[in-house]
């Protein structure tokens, strides 16, 4: 499969205080997209943290920007809606929803879903502040099967149309002032709680090559697959 790794200017507001620079970031094009094998660090079973940059072509086909699980009833994943809602789920519904309009098409957004199982609370972020806030008394459990990037797993449809950077996995629930101190921020790797990290930078050496064609570089081995 041919790899669409575009080199781009990292968009963020507040590259001069980061000093991120020039980077790269996946182009996937409805068709593609990333698939991680499972392994015991994937293995979540309540706390979590998904974030990304991501831009959006089009929302039409209900895009999914992670998902892990075997089936609709053993998931978690970050999902956009036709109309620009972002759904947060754990199983068959939405967690946590936020309204029509809240992710725009053709603009770079930072988005993140954060589960705490300690207040059951789910909380959805855009660019660093909190866009929609649930209580569902429903953690992971024991999640099995692969991940995907930019294709729901249990579905096998609902491919993304866009470009993604920086896309980050806790078992842990990041605060507020986490995700916006770090959001653009390039990691060591090592930060506690990270089990995978994508920094879509494969147009550079890098060293998971060829164990897969995206590299996880927290340390875990989490490499995926570009399909």
């Amino acid at each position: 499969m041919k790899k669409h790794f575009l080199t781009l200017l990292f968009p963020c507001f507040f590259l001069a205080a980061y000093g991120q620079g020039a980077g790269q970031a996946i182009s996937l094009n409805g068709s593609q997209y990333i698939s991680v094998d499972n392994s015991a660090s994937l293995g979540i079973t309540s706390s979590f943290t998904v974030e990304c940059w991501v831009y959006l072509r089009t929302a039409g086909n209900y895009p999914v920007l992670v998902e892990k699980g075997t089936n609709v009833n053993q998931r978690f994943g970050l999902q956009v809606f036709a109309t620009g809602e972002l759904c947060g789920y754990i199983s068959t519904s939405c967690n946590v929803l936020a309204p029509a309009g809240s992710i725009p098409p053709q603009e770079w957004v930072h988005l993140a879903y954060v589960f705490d199982d300690a207040t059951n609370q789910n909380t959805l972020y855009r660019n660093g502040e909190v866009i929609a806030q649930s209580t569902e008394l429903s953690a992971p459990g024991a999640l099995l099967g692969n991940m995907n990037i930019g294709r729901s797993i249990t579905l096998g449809t609902r491919h993304l149309d866009g470009i993604a950077d920086e896309m980050r996995l806790w078992n842990r629930a990041l605060t507020p002032a986490e995700i916006r101190r770090e959001m653009c921020a390039k990691l060591a790797g090592t930060e506690p709680g990270l089990i995978a990290y994508y920094r879509m930078d494969e147009g550079a050496p890098a060293s998971c090559l060829p164990a897969g064609d995206v590299c996880d570089t927290s340390g875990h081995g989490n490499h995926g697959v570009l399909y």
